[in-house]
């Protein structure tokens, strides 16, 4: 209880800070409007629809061995959940301004952990589907001092997006959405609302992305559903390319044709192929010493989504 009350006042104490630190245009802008995010808002708006969790991260010298007692060297509670890293490495960027669609337990300490810290950095809730007796997922890391790996073990019991969470969302608020593959069929019924919602406003700029991330047959239909799509290395090696090159030309057959797709091989740098620009290979530029690696995904297609949405080139 008292942990619970200790958290529970840090979290209302950084929210107080957030909202005491923005400058007053921000200010006026939400006491004449529930949403932040109109037409007049910045010109880069994100909205992206995927999940929010907690990540326990232990660092340890290395990876256990089964039934191993090992000591961490150090311990960290993160917000985690690829949807909200992006969300909160977007609103870092110049004009940006991200809202994030993930479902959220009503209430709960690890819930005002994790929306503190998603207000702190100014990604917009409003749309976010609530969920009563429910807890927010949880994302056990191991962090390996000796290889730089991390290993999750992930406890979830929230249900996922449904179609009616996205159908209520003002789309002409955006000008870029992007998708976690995860249950699959509430997807293709929101990315269906996206494309009814293009043909009926076909002057509005609206790209649309995904991300195929998890080793899971049943996401792959959705490679198909993007103008921008990220393929991870595990998918990417899953279905028999051995490099990012490979990947990004060979995995192309399953995209739309006129489809960016991308794929991050770690140390081995990115890779993109489109029909318009042809390969793109861009090496990895490696830090002078490695802090840790997660969450290095989410921040490479943040940054991908922005620049292509700020007009760069693939080669860019």
């Amino acid at each position: 209880r008292d942990l619970h009350r200790m958290i529970t006042d840090e979290c209302r104490y950084s929210r107080m800070e957030s909202r005491m630190q923005e400058d007053g245009e921000e200010i006026a802008a939400e006491t004449t409007s529930c949403s932040a995010f109109s037409e007049a808002s910045e010109s880069h708006r994100f909205l992206l629809a995927g999940i929010a969790c907690l990540d326990i991260i232990n660092v340890c010298p290395r990876y256990p061995a089964e039934d191993d007692d090992m000591r961490a060297v150090d311990q960290e509670w993160r917000r985690g959940g690829n949807s909200s890293n992006s969300s909160c490495v977007l609103t870092q960027l110049p004009g940006s301004r991200c809202s994030l669609l993930a479902t959220l337990p009503s209430e709960g300490w690890e819930t005002e952990y994790v929306e503190a810290d998603l207000e702190r950095h100014l990604v917009n809730l409003e749309y976010c589907a609530r969920h009563e007796n429910c807890r927010l997922p949880t994302s056990y890391v191991v962090l390996s001092q000796a290889t730089g790996s991390r290993t999750i073990v992930h406890y979830r019991k929230l249900p996922n997006l449904v179609v009616a969470d996205f159908a209520r969302i003002p789309l002409q608020n955006f000008s870029w959405i992007h998708f976690e593959a995860r249950n699959v069929e509430e997807v293709e019924k929101m990315i269906e609302c996206v494309e009814a919602f293009r043909k009926t406003q076909p002057h509005h700029r609206l790209t649309l992305s995904v991300e195929v991330e998890k080793k899971r047959p049943e996401t792959y239909p959705l490679l198909g559903r993007g103008d921008v799509v990220f393929v991870s290395k595990d998918v990417a090696l899953e279905l028999g390319c051995d490099n990012a090159e490979t990947a990004v030309k060979q995995l192309h057959s399953r995209c739309r044709d006129t489809a960016v797709l991308v794929c991050a091989w770690g140390s081995r740098g990115a890779d993109a192929y489109s029909r318009a620009s042809g390969h793109v290979h861009c090496d990895a530029f490696p830090p002078a010493s490695l802090v840790d690696t997660l969450s290095a995904g989410d921040t490479f297609n943040a940054g991908v989504m922005y620049a292509l949405e700020s007009g760069a080139s693939l080669a860019d």
